[in-house]
């Protein structure tokens, strides 16, 4: 293949992203956006969007959230926006959208970018089937509460 043909190769949204939080960028958890002596730190979704041009003071006030969902100028369908999906890391059972999904690997995980792009990445062809809700709510309680799930 030339290298024209390779520039002309259409990369997946899943690969775009996952290039793009390779990055080294300083994170923060719980926010689009903080300055962190006197530097700016980001979420995996912030900087997400600071790729795609959003400005910083748009991160803190959010507007940008108003013009949809910031993975779509990746180039995902609405369909693979809507999808639901397991969390990637073993032992939990949270199941959200891939937006709320990297949040909840930023966030609730506190992984770092390199590790959420590799699971964002691997996102793309998951095909684990998504437990029922009952399912998911009897395994969450049974972690909190094992000896009243399971009395024996």
């Amino acid at each position: 293949m030339s290298p024209k043909q390779k520039t002309l190769q259409k990369i997946s949204p899943y690969k775009e992203v996952a290039n793009v939080l390779r990055n080294d960028f300083p994170q923060v958890v719980g926010s689009f956006i903080k300055n962190i002596d006197g530097k700016p730190h980001y979420c995996a979704l912030g900087f997400l969007a600071k790729n795609k041009g959003v400005k910083d003071w748009e991160l803190r006030l959010r507007t940008f959230l108003f013009e949809g969902n910031i993975l779509s100028r990746y180039g995902f369908s609405e369909s693979d926006l809507a999808k639901d999906r397991l969390c990637p890391v073993d032992g939990c059972n949270s199941v959200s959208t891939l937006f709320n999904m990297i949040t909840h690997l930023n966030d609730k995980h506190k992984l770092p970018p390199r590790l959420i792009a590799d699971y964002e990445e691997k996102m793309e062809f998951d095909s684990r089937k998504i437990p029922s809700t009952w399912q998911r709510v009897r395994d969450s309680v049974s972690n909190f509460f094992p000896k009243f799930v399971n009395p024996c």
